[in-house]
């Protein structure tokens, strides 16, 4: 039977990747630039700067400024890996291509994501993945006078694994545990069809009996260029304190994203199409796409596709809302004889 070898929880070996970033910072530059045209009240200006969007987009599709040699030399490098299983159920499902997503499943991916929502919500979720991992997440969004506060919790139990040693290969009996953990606390802020979120995440991951703790930061932006259209960007984890694990410390690696959201109609029914560029900081570029479709009036159906290298490729899920509450469940084929599922339940506070 396949399995898919468990994350390694800590990795050591650091890497100079500002010209990666040197495309995001460009694109975060013009989103400013549009936000300060809305404030000012300058629709002509904002016209202009959609366009920009636009440009700066079809830029970061073609990779400029990006060295996929260099990201695939120190592929898996960087600390703290855990956090790429952070997904909900609903992202998952939706190949994690959620960085243009108005929704608070899209807040580990854009926290400008949360802009728009105006009632209070609160998402919990839970899996149980290969090699007896399991992981849970809370979130919760609230909306204040002015901007929206979101807070994520997230953990990953590795499970019991036998101790080893040179003189004993096979085990001495023993067993250690690895576990990892995080607090991301966002806020976001609408300013007519542009929004913009900021967020600071803590890390926290124990191996056997050693400790080591991260901090970074999270940026987007986002924009509804027309009712059917929306366009995000972001920088997630940008590394302010590095990890140190005994005598050894590293960053972690941060990613950029830039997603499109576009919605049609389908039968007479709304089909909505997500695609995200990815650009990790210690892996090669990735795409991810996501179809969701509302097949009756409280039943969505979702596939999603993502070519990240540590994930499962494929997704499928459903999504059912009834009153205020929301059900997600996604299925992911691992292999012909091995899948996995993960549950969200959702409540409009």
């Amino acid at each position: 039977m396949c399995t898919q070898e468990s994350p390694r929880p800590l990795r050591y070996k650091s890497v100079n990747t500002k010209r990666q970033l040197f495309p995001f910072l460009n694109g975060l530059f013009v989103w400013a630039a549009v936000a300060w045209g809305n404030l000012r009240g300058r629709p002509m200006f904002t016209r202009f700067c959609r366009k920009a969007i636009i440009g700066v987009i079809g830029l970061a599709l073609t990779g400029v400024g990006y060295s996929p040699a260099l990201a695939s030399e120190y592929a898996g490098t960087k600390a703290m890996d855990f956090s790429k299983l952070a997904g909900s159920a609903k992202a998952e499902s939706l190949g994690y291509a959620l960085t243009a997503y108005s929704s608070l499943n899209g807040l580990e991916y854009n926290p400008a994501g949360i802009a728009q929502l105006d009632t209070p919500e609160l998402l919990l979720q839970t899996q149980a993945y290969v090699e007896s991992i399991q992981t849970q997440k809370v979130e919760l969004a609230w909306p204040l006078p002015l901007g929206v506060v979101g807070l994520s919790y997230h953990s990953v139990d590795f499970g019991s694994q036998a101790r080893t040693t040179w003189l004993n290969r096979d085990g001495t009996g023993e067993l250690f545990s690895a576990v990892g953990s995080s607090v991301l606390g966002a806020y976001a802020l609408r300013m007519n069809d542009i929004s913009g979120g900021v967020g600071v995440r803590y890390y926290q991951e124990t191996l056997d009996n050693n400790r080591s703790t991260a901090w970074g930061m999270d940026v987007g932006l986002a924009a509804d260029l027309a009712p059917d259209w929306r366009v995000g960007a972001s920088v997630i984890n940008i590394p302010l304190r590095a990890s140190t694990h005994v005598s050894q410390s590293d960053t972690l690696a941060y990613t950029g994203r830039v997603g499109v959201y576009h919605r049609i109609t389908v039968w007479d029914r709304p089909l909505g199409i997500s695609t995200d560029v990815v650009w990790p900081s210690d892996d090669d570029m990735a795409v991810g796409i996501g179809l969701e479709y509302a097949l009756l009036p409280m039943l969505n159906v979702r596939a999603g596709y993502t070519s990240e290298p540590d994930l499962y490729h494929w997704a499928f899920g459903v999504g059912m809302r009834i009153d205020r509450w929301q059900m997600d469940v996604a299925y992911v084929p691992m292999s012909f004889a091995m899948s996995a599922y993960k549950i969200g339940v959702g409540v409009m506070l």
